[in-house]
C-alpha cells in the first residue's frame, strides 16, 4: 500500500517536473512609419501536453493600438479569446482551452503560437512595452488531459519606432581635384530596397560617377545619369530578402571633380527628386514587419573646398662629387659592384632602385644623394626631401630611373639643395621657380650659396670629400673614427672618399687631409 501512495503521487507531480511553460514577446524595433501596422509574434517554450492557457499583455496605447490576433498556430482555435478587457485602455486579455480534454497541444521551442497586429501611433523614438501580467488575467498554464496547472515564466518585450538614417559626410577637397562622397546609412535593417534623389550644385561639383557599391543589388545601372548636369542623379534598387548593415557602412559613394573655389562649401542633398517628381525617398522593408516603407532621416553631405591640389614639381639636377670624378664630365662607378650596395636609400630608407636602373648602359649610377627643396625665404628649412641616383655624368634620377620629381610640392619658388654621405652639402645661391615643367640645375656651373662651396676641378665644380661623419665638416673625427678604423678594407663604407669600394692610403692623402677644415655651406 506504501509503495501505491507513492506511486500516485509521483504521478500527479510529474507534468510540474519537466520545467516551466515560458512565453516571450519580442524586442520588436521596426523601422515603419506612423499609420503603419506591425505583426509581434507571441512564441513558447517548454510547451508539451498543453490543455489550456490564459494571461494579460500591457502595451502603451498612445503608441500602438491593438487590432486582433491572427496565425493562431493551435487546433481547436474557436476556443481562443484575445480582447481588451473593460475598464483597462492599456492591455488585452488572452486565453485558450481544450474543451475535449483529447486536443493537447505541442509546440516546438521559439514556435509563435499566434500574432498580434497592432498599428503604429507614435512617431520616430517612440517605444511601448509588451509585457505579461496577472492582472486580470492570470497567467496560467493547464497540462494533461485533467488540466494541471504547470508553473510559468515570460520574458517582456517592447515596439520600437526606430529609423532608417541615411546621410552624406562632411569632406575636405582641394580646388581643381576630386572628392568621393559617401552616402552612408544607419539603422539599416531588413531592408529589401530604396531609391531617391543626390543633389548638388553642378557649378561648384562635376560629377564623375559611382563606386564603392555596398550591396549586391546596388550596380552603376542603379543609378539615373540623364540630369547629372543639372545637379541630379536618381537611385534605385531592390532585391527579394532584406539585406542588413552596419552603422555608417557605404550604401554606395560619388565622385566628383571640384570646380569651387577655395574657401567654399558645396552641399551634396539626399532628398525627393524634383527633376524626376515619381522618385522620392522611400525603403522597403521585409516581413516581419508588414510595412509599406520606413522611416528616413536625412543628413546632407558637404564638400568643403581647400587650396588646389599640389601638381607635383620636375627636377633635373647636376652634381659632381670630388671622390670619384675622373674628369672629362665623369665619374666612377665601382659602387655598383658591391654586393653590400643598398638597393634602398641610405638617407630616408623611402626609396628603392634595382639593378636595372643601376646599371643602365651609358646611365650607370656612382651612388644614392639626398636632394632637399627649402624655403625660399628662410632657406635652413627643409620643406620637401627625396633621394635620387646620381648617374655617373653627373644627372640625378628617381629610383626607378625617372626625372626626379616631388608630387606634394605646390608651384613655387625654392632653393635647391644636394647632399652625400661623405661629401659636403650644396645649395643653389637663390630660389629657383619650380613647376611641373622639367627644370635643370647644373651645380657643376652655377654660382651656389655660401662662400668656397665646391672645388674647382680643371673649371668644373665639384663637392668637397672627406666629410665620413656627415656632419657637415671635415674634421678629425673623420679621420680617427673612420678612416683609421676601417683602412684596407672593402665595401660601402664612408671612409671610402673616391667610392671604389676600398678605404685606403689614397682616401685620407687626396681628400681628407687636403679639404680639412672645410664646412657645407648650408644656412
Amino acid at each position: 500500500m506504501k509503495h501505491l501512495y507513492i506511486l500516485l503521487i509521483t504521478c500527479l507531480l510529474m507534468p510540474s517536473l519537466r520545467g516551466q511553460v515560458t512565453f516571450i514577446l519580442d524586442d520588436n524595433r521596426t523601422q515603419a512609419v506612423t499609420g503603419s501596422e506591425i505583426i509581434v509574434p507571441v512564441r513558447v517554450e517548454n510547451f508539451v501536453d498543453i490543455r489550456g492557457f490564459s494571461g494579460t499583455i500591457i502595451y502603451d496605447p498612445t503608441i500602438v493600438e491593438f487590432i486582433g490576433m491572427e496565425d493562431f498556430l493551435l487546433s481547436a482555435a474557436g476556443n481562443a479569446l484575445i480582447n481588451i478587457p473593460g475598464g483597462y485602455l492599456d492591455r488585452l486579455v488572452f486565453s485558450w482551452y481544450s474543451a475535449s480534454g483529447v486536443d493537447l497541444e505541442t509546440v516546438a521551442d521559439g514556435a509563435s503560437i499566434f500574432t498580434l497586429r497592432f498599428k503604429l501611433l507614435g512617431t520616430f523614438g517612440d517605444q511601448s512595452p509588451l509585457s505579461f501580467s496577472n492582472t486580470p488575467l492570470g497567467m496560467d498554464v493547464g497540462g494533461g488531459g485533467s488540466g494541471i496547472p504547470l508553473p510559468v515564466a515570460w520574458q517582456d518585450g517592447r515596439i520600437k519606432m526606430g529609423g532608417l538614417t541615411i546621410k552624406g559626410d562632411t569632406l575636405s577637397a582641394p580646388a581643381g581635384g576630386q572628392v568621393v562622397m559617401p552616402i552612408r546609412v544607419k539603422d539599416y535593417h531588413r531592408i529589401t530596397g530604396g531609391q531617391g534623389g543626390i543633389f548638388w550644385d553642378p557649378t561648384k561639383l562635376d560629377f564623375v560617377g559611382t563606386e564603392q557599391y555596398g550591396l549586391p543589388s546596388i550596380s552603376a545601372g542603379s543609378f539615373g545619369t540623364t540630369q547629372v548636369a543639372s545637379g541630379e542623379l536618381g537611385f534605385s534598387y531592390y532585391q527579394a530578402t532584406g539585406s542588413d548593415l552596419n552603422d555608417d557602412d557605404i550604401l554606395f559613394a560619388i565622385r566628383f571633380d571640384v570646380l569651387a573655389s577655395p574657401g567654399e562649401d558645396v552641399p551634396v542633398l539626399i532628398q525627393d527628386g524634383v527633376l524626376l517628381p515619381l522618385l522620392y525617398i522611400e525603403f522597403s522593408q521585409e516581413n516581419p514587419p508588414s510595412v509599406d516603407h520606413v522611416y528616413e532621416i536625412v543628413s546632407q553631405g558637404l564638400v568643403q573646398v581647400g587650396a588646389a591640389a599640389p601638381t607635383g614639381v620636375q627636377l633635373a639636377p647636376k652634381v659632381f662629387l670630388q671622390g670619384p670624378y675622373q674628369g672629362g664630365g665623369l665619374m666612377g662607378t665601382n659602387l655598383i659592384s658591391l654586393p653590400t650596395f643598398p638597393l634602398t636609400d641610405p638617407y630616408l630608407g623611402t626609396e628603392t632602385t634595382n639593378a636595372g636602373v643601376l646599371t643602365a648602359s651609358g646611365q650607370e649610377v656612382v651612388d644614392w644623394v639626398l636632394v632637399e627643396l627649402r624655403d625660399p625665404g628662410t632657406p635652413a628649412t627643409v620643406l620637401y626631401s627625396r633621394p635620387g641616383l646620381l648617374q655617373k655624368d653627373g644627372d640625378i634620377v628617381a629610383a626607378d630611373g625617372s626625372t626626379l620629381s616631388f608630387p606634394a610640392a605646390s608651384n613655387g619658388n625654392y632653393y635647391v639643395a644636394i647632399k652625400h654621405r661623405n661629401h659636403l652639402g650644396v645649395m643653389t645661391a637663390s630660389a629657383l621657380a619650380l613647376s611641373g615643367t622639367v627644370v635643370g640645375v647644373d651645380f657643376s656651373t652655377a654660382l651656389t650659396f655660401g662662400v668656397d662651396a665646391q672645388k674647382d676641378v680643371s673649371g668644373v665644380n665639384v663637392m668637397w670629400a672627406g666629410d665620413a661623419d656627415g656632419s657637415g665638416a671635415i674634421q678629425n673625427t673623420d679621420d680617427i673614427l673612420y678612416w683609421q678604423q676601417t683602412t684596407g678594407q672593402g665595401g660601402y663604407l664612408p671612409a671610402d672618399y673616391d667610392l671604389n669600394g676600398i678605404v685606403q692610403n689614397t682616401d685620407r692623402i687626396l681628400f681628407w687631409v687636403q679639404n680639412t677644415g672645410k664646412s657645407a655651406q648650408l644656412p
